[in-house]
This record gives structure tokens, C-alpha cells and sequence, in this order.
């Protein structure tokens, strides 16, 4: 995925510019997506394989590529290895998810897209609103794309074996 042609324009739009600490940042949220995705739509042996997978891949191809491709590199960009970061933003985003199905103001047929959003552009540094909406947007799509390709291909049919 080209990030700069992914999210230049939601930048652009805004002024914002798509620095490497906010690629990197995006990086790393995609991935958290991703594997929130597969959490929402899969049983739990399947999203606990595809969750190590996705984690396996982002560390040992990901990181390569979106080097390669970006010229950023994710670790040097944000000062920590793969594993911390990993560790440290997925717990912040799983605590934004918990957190708002814990609050009085949580709708249950609704997911906190825009609170996730807020999260990410608090650590990427950003603090145009409008960046926030558009990336709020673009959560909302990501998951949804994930989720539903995946049930329309049978992926995740209850007791069905992984691997």
C-alpha cells in the first residue's frame, strides 16, 4: 500500500503534512486495524492465529517494505523496537475500544471510529480536525472492508480449523 497516495489528500486537504512520524504512526494503526477486524469477525482460535500473523508479518516483511517503499523507517522514526511499539499502541488503542463500550455513552451497534482516530492523531503529533474525521473515516472503511471480505469468503465460519 502507498501511504502517501493512500492519505495524501486528506492531508493535503488540511495542510497537514504526511511527515515520517505520521506515516510511521499510520503503520502501526493499520496493522492495530487490521487485526481489530479479525478479532470483530472471527472465532477465537482464527483471530489469534491471523493476530500473530498479522504481528509476524508487519516485523518481518512490513517493516522492509514500508521502508523500501517510504524511505521511513518505522523504529528509527518513533525510537523504540517493533515489539515495544506494537505493544505500546495496541494497548492504547484496545484501551480506547474498552473504554468506550465501558462508558454510559457507548451506542452497542456502533464502534468508537472517531474516539480510535483521536487516539492515533494524539500520538502522530496532529492536530487538525479535519485530518481526524478523515482518518475516523478511513478506519471505519478499513475494518469494514476486512470483515466483510472475509465473511464473504467463508473465512470465518464458527469451529472451522485455522492453519
Amino acid at each position: 500500500m502507498d501511504y502517501r497516495e493512500h492519505y495524501g489528500s486528506s492531508f493535503d486537504e488540511t495542510g497537514t503534512p504526511l511527515s515520517n512520524r505520521i506515516l510511521a504512526e499510520l503503520f502501526l494503526y493499520r496493522a492495530w486495524t487490521a487485526q481489530f477486524a479479525y478479532r470483530m469477525a472471527a472465532d477465537q482460535r482464527a483471530h489469534d492465529a491471523l493476530i500473530s500473523e498479522t504481528v509476524n508479518a508487519c516485523h518481518h516483511l512490513g517493516l522492509g517494505i514500508f521502508k523500501m517503499k517510504h524511505g521511513v523507517s518505522v523504529e528509527e522514526e518513533l525510537g523504540n523496537d517493533f515489539i515495544s511499539l506494537i505493544e505500546d499502541r495496541w494497548g492504547t488503542y484496545d484501551g480506547v475500544v474498552t473504554e468506550y463500550f465501558g462508558s454510559q455513552q457507548a451506542d452497542d451497534d456502533k464502534l468508537p471510529f472517531a474516539q480510535l482516530a483521536g487516539a492515533f492523531t494524539n500520538l502522530a503529533g496532529v492536530t487538525d480536525p479535519l485530518v481526524l474525521y478523515a482518518v475516523a473515516i478511513d478506519t471505519g472503511n478499513h475494518v469494514h472492508e476486512i470483515a466483510e471480505n472475509s465473511m464473504q469468503n467463508d473465512l470465518f465460519k464458527p469451529g472451522r480449523p485455522v492453519g
